[in-house]
């Protein structure tokens, strides 16, 4: 199995703060690689602007394409409707069963991690690494 992991998110910007957390889990857990997957339609953004997908991902490309141990995925792109995490892993799962994928995920959404779908579920699929954020 190979041991991923996986920072998704809006990403409306990319910025720097993304490449370190996903560098910084790199270094310090061992994995073999971070997959950037931008989500189509972020359900905590319900009624906010965003940038639209196809933009987004295009940005994220760019940020990580001169870093051979960062992945782009366009899992969530492919998926109509809201993107949530438990479907993600899911379907992760289907497409990469080689994959043995904990995602990265900033310590305020992790304290928030019981308003997402199916949380508790979520919880007991995969693992997280919670990295803190200015503020």
């Amino acid at each position: 199995m190979a041991r991923v992991a996986v920072l998704g998110g809006t990403f409306d910007p990319i910025h720097l703060g993304h490449l370190a957390a996903a560098q910084g889990v790199l270094h310090l857990t061992g994995v073999e690689r971070v997959i950037f997957l931008p989500n189509r339609q972020p359900p905590h953004k319900q009624g906010q602007p965003v940038t639209p997908a196809e933009h987004r991902a295009a940005m994220v490309r760019l940020a990580i394409a001169d870093n051979p141990a960062f992945s782009f995925s366009d899992l969530e792109l492919r998926r109509p409707g809201p993107s949530y995490t438990i479907e993600t892993v899911r379907a992760l799962a289907a497409e990469h069963p080689d994959w043995e994928p904990a995602f990265i995920i900033g310590l305020d959404s992790l304290l928030a991690i019981r308003t997402w779908r199916e949380w508790e579920t979520l919880l007991q699929s995969v693992d997280f690494f919670a990295v803190t954020r200015p503020g």
